[in-house]
């Protein structure tokens, strides 16, 4: 292929392409994978994005039906691991061992003939007339096209709808939610750990159940964590702890990781920009030396801790927010308020919104509750695909939404399902013969009926 004053091999020439192999991105090459040959482009060398790479283990609960690609999942993940990813605390929530999701998402893929190219991003992309004809893309050092009917943008930032010209917005005027860079502490002695809380009035986690799930939290004046939080202000009255590393402290065992907590921290303050790449990268650094402050903490102050050390740092920020696309339809806050519902309705949401920043959050207290159980919201089609371009798709934390709206729909569980929805779209528009933003998105609905209804593990 000619680019510029060069010509490109061409190494794979497939019917859809999966940009990102992160939450939604696994779950739309699945799907997409029932029915069309499939290549996803991973910058990573290890599947689902945020869940393993930024170690994201717990996924959030949710009352609201799955589409049938996240039940596989955790299906294949208890088999796997031997030891149950749940359910914990009020029987929706998940954790889980991110190598063991990662390894286990690799081989549903491979059984469905999936290539995964790994250690490779998409740095330019081939436009004609509002159809995407090739990839750029890079990987072990070298530089080549591929090329493919459709395209699903999973790459969390809206990178490829920046790449073609689709209109993006970033934010809410100048506000972000924060970041993070989590990490897991190994040497952790659970039992002691629970005893101790028991004595601080904790009642955030059961201390009475099993050892293998439990959630350590701390936040400042939160009554469930009794007089956790006070012994971590008296860290930072010491000089032992800034402010910023305990704004927010919160850690899971993982099933198959004995004596391992993963934690949900440290998380940076509002000042790191995710739109700015040099605010990104002093932001690793910075939040090295939060880790290094927690973990010496814990272990001098918290008993359980004593012998814990510095397990793994994540090898990706945690990123909440950063790009959204502008769609045929814009999600906005009173979607969330009205539990809306639309005829193109291919995915669920019931998290509550979910905004991380240094500030009192301003958003409307009721938006700010989980629905009661089984109550949702649905992820229109239309908020998926855009006017600019005919064979795109975009799964995942970066759909059209309002900055409010996406806090709620970037969770594990709604992401899968926008993924599958958009690798069953891809199916459909190939065998149509439609582009994928003239698709009958209510049809699709109705497609996707049979997989919120009806599931059977595939052993």
């Amino acid at each position: 292929m000619r680019y510029h004053d060069k010509v490109l091999p061409v190494l794979v020439t497939t019917d859809t392409v999966v940009v990102g192999g992160g939450t939604a991105g696994v779950a739309a090459a699945y799907a997409a994978a029932e029915r069309n040959r499939v290549l996803v482009i991973e910058k990573n060398t290890l599947l689902t994005g945020t869940q393993a790479n930024a170690l994201v283990t717990p996924m959030m609960p949710s009352h609201a039906k799955r589409l049938s690609f996240n039940r596989e999942l955790l299906h294949r993940l208890d088999r796997y691991v031997g030891t149950p990813t749940g359910p914990v605390g009020d029987g929706t929530a998940r954790w889980f061992n991110p190598e063991a999701i990662a390894r286990v998402t690799e081989m549903m893929l491979q059984e469905r003939g999936v290539e995964i190219l790994y250690d490779a991003r998409v740095i330019d992309a081939v436009v004609a007339d509002g159809v995407i004809t090739a990839l750029v893309v890079q990987a072990f050092n070298q530089t080549f096209a591929v090329t493919a009917q459709n395209y699903v943008d999973a790459s969390g930032d809206a990178w490829l709808a920046r790449l073609v010209g689709i209109p993006t917005v970033s934010g809410d005027d100048g506000k972000h939610s924060a970041l993070s860079l989590r990490m897991e502490v190994g040497g952790v002695d659970i039992p002691t750990l629970k005893a101790w809380c028991g004595t601080q009035q904790y009642v955030f986690s059961d201390l009475a159940g099993d050892d293998r799930y439990f959630e350590f939290v701390s936040v400042p004046e939160e009554a469930r964590t009794g007089d956790v939080w006070r012994v971590f202000q008296a860290g930072v009255a010491a000089g032992e702890l800034t402010v910023d590393d305990v704004r927010y402290i919160q850690g899971f065992t993982m099933p198959g990781k004995p004596g391992v907590m993963a934690f949900n921290n440290p998380q940076l303050p509002n000042r790191f920009a995710p739109d700015d790449p040099l605010q990104m990268a002093a932001a690793v650094a910075f939040a090295h030396g939060m880790q290094d402050r927690l973990v010496d903490f814990l272990r001098r102050r918290i008993p359980g801790f004593d012998h814990a050390f510095l397990a793994k740092r994540a090898t990706m920020l945690g990123i909440r927010e950063s790009y959204r696309i502008q769609g045929l339809y814009v999600m906005q806050d009173d979607d969330y308020g009205n539990r809306a519902k639309f005829a193109d309705g291919i995915a669920r949401g019931d998290w509550f919104v979910d905004i991380h920043t240094d500030v009192e959050d301003k958003t409307r207290p009721a938006y700010r509750s989980l629905y009661p159980n089984h109550e949702y919201y649905e992820v229109p089609y239309r908020a998926l695909v855009t006017r600019e371009i005919a064979n795109y798709i975009a799964a995942g934390r970066h759909i059209s939404a309002s900055f409010v709206m996406q806090s709620s729909i970037r969770i594990q569980t709604t992401a899968e399902d926008m993924g599958e929805a958009a690798g069953l779209a891809c199916c459909e528009a190939l065998a149509q013969g439609v582009a994928l933003n003239r698709l009958d998105g209510a049809a699709l609905k109705k497609k996707l009926a049979s997989r919120w209804a009806h599931y059977q593990p595939t052993d």
